[in-house]
């Protein structure tokens, strides 16, 4: 991995570089593509044109190569550079499958994990040591808790410091493979109510968003996040069931699963 004082070899000047590290806390070249020259400029006080010269640059500099995680639900897996939304009602297995990817993402390559941790963004207050535990005992993962940075944010603000901020030091220093949040909306819906602030809580939803696809492709990993399901009104007196978010949750995933909770009457 380039350190950012590798960027001195290709006309950037050891002051603008400490200048990075300062205000940006940024130790690696492929850091800095998750920012645009509007952003560097904002940060830092960088002119947009040469903050685009480093960028492109450091685009230039970075190595991407592709790695798979597969779980065995999901035949197949779920590959690396992708971001994959599981969407249901309560009670459908959503939380269970963010669970067993956080304990399957430990197992080694040869039993098609990853041998890596992962940060788990519980936004619902859903997750469960104990189930986490069984899952590990289940694969043959001795201490799962172990390899999850489990973080619980209250607000929208929490969950934005917590993507932007210490995710990218996780990924920086424990090499983690998989970014999982349980659930993308939750905070969103609770804090952004009404027809007035949809317009705002749509951007900052985005702006999450935007960040997590950074960090598939910069750090060639996985990202999950579980969505909320909406009840969609149509004529004819027919309820549709739709994923929360709208187009800009909906645009974001590469995949999207539907989970249906199924229920059997005697």
């Amino acid at each position: 991995m380039q350190t950012i004082d590798e960027l001195n070899k290709y006309g950037i000047g050891k002051m603008t570089i400490n200048l990075l590290k300062k205000k940006l806390g940024i130790k690696y070249v492929r850091e800095l593509s998750l920012y645009n020259a509007e952003e560097l400029e904002a940060y830092t006080g960088i002119r947009v044109d040469r903050a685009e010269k480093i960028l492109r640059i450091a685009r230039e500099l970075t190595d991407r190569v592709k790695i798979s995680l597969v779980d065995v639900l999901l035949d197949g897996g779920i590959w690396s550079k992708e971001i994959v939304e599981f969407a249901g009602e309560f009670g459908s297995g959503k939380t269970q499958l963010c669970h067993q990817l956080a304990v399957t993402v430990q197992l080694p390559l040869d039993k098609d994990g990853l041998s890596s941790s992962c940060p788990y963004i519980d936004t619902e207050g859903t997750f469960s040591p104990s189930r986490i535990k069984n899952i590990g005992r289940r694969f043959g993962v001795e201490n799962p808790l172990s390899n999850i940075f489990y973080v619980r944010p209250i607000t929208v603000g929490d969950l934005e410091d917590i993507v932007i901020k210490n995710i990218q030091v996780l990924l920086r220093e424990k090499g983690v493979r998989l970014i999982i949040i349980d659930s993308i909306i939750a905070l969103y819906r609770s804090q952004f109510k009404g027809i007035e602030y949809l317009a705002r809580r749509q951007q900052k939803i985005n702006y999450v968003l935007e960040w997590l696809k950074g960090y598939s492709q910069i750090y060639n990993i996985a990202v999950v996040y579980t969505n909320q399901i909406l009840t969609q009104p149509i004529p004819f007196g027919v309820a549709l069931k739709v994923p929360a978010g709208g187009n800009i949750i909906a645009h974001a995933a590469t995949h999207r699963f539907f989970l249906k909770n199924e229920k059997t009457l005697f």
